[in-house]
């Protein structure tokens, strides 16, 4: 069974590939947003203009100081991909859904210390029935467990070792595992669970996941 380290050197292999992968986001932002103001009343991508929509702003950067505090606040070290992301593309805003947004909890909450539930073999199972269409809509369920000692933890969705990055609509959001063997990778919550994967059928980490998008917006469907 692949350790937890094993997983999130899949996400990032090394460094100069995060880098790599950091300046063709900031590329084809930058691409989107010239697109957007050719096409400014024509065209929006979705969850844009909504009320409660990014409206195409981008939060500056995170100092290392908030940061920390940001990690502080989950009780967890941060995956290497996220820090990168707030530290050097932006610190929340423009994104999927109605917007990329890594919020602290108004209190600490046990279960986000506490390992993400599903395993590689859960993940690779979804992902083999997915794309080989044994089952297409193939999910997992969220265990039960009530025992997080969290008073008033009626934050959504509900689980353990992760962080919400975005909410697509409808009670259906990304999230990024922080703790467990699928540490670095990004899973949906649509009422049930499975891994967010590539065109490629694989496994993404947040830049693959967030270039993944931007290739979306600009039609870079290759």
């Amino acid at each position: 069974m692949p350790s937890r380290v094993d997983v999130e050197s899949l996400v990032m292999q090394n460094h100069n590939e995060a880098v790599a992968a950091i300046d063709r986001i900031k590329s084809k932002l930058n691409a989107l947003l010239r697109y957007k103001r050719r096409r400014w009343i024509f065209w929006d991508i979705f969850g844009a203009t909504a009320p409660h929509g990014h409206r195409y702003k981008r939060e500056p950067v995170l100092s290392s100081e908030a940061l920390n505090k940001l990690e502080q606040n989950f009780g967890v070290s941060l995956p290497e991909e996220l820090k990168l992301f707030l530290t050097h593309i932006h610190g929340g805003g423009l994104g999927p859904g109605y917007g990329f947004y890594i919020y602290p909890d108004p209190k600490p909450l046990t279960r986000r210390r506490r390992p993400f539930p599903f395993n590689s073999a859960m993940a690779a199972q979804v992902i083999e029935a997915r794309t080989s269409g044994t089952d297409r809509w193939a999910t997992l369920e969220m265990p039960d467990d009530s025992d997080y000692d969290d008073d008033e933890d009626d934050d959504y969705p509900a689980g353990a070792g992760f962080i919400p990055l975005t909410h697509h609509g409808c009670g259906v959001f990304d999230v990024l595992v922080t703790v467990g063997e699928q540490r670095g990778l990004v899973w949906c919550c649509d009422m049930n669970w499975f891994p967010v994967i590539s065109r490629e059928g694989k496994s993404m980490g947040l830049l693959a996941w967030y270039e993944d998008w931007l290739d979306r917006c600009l039609g870079n469907n290759k």
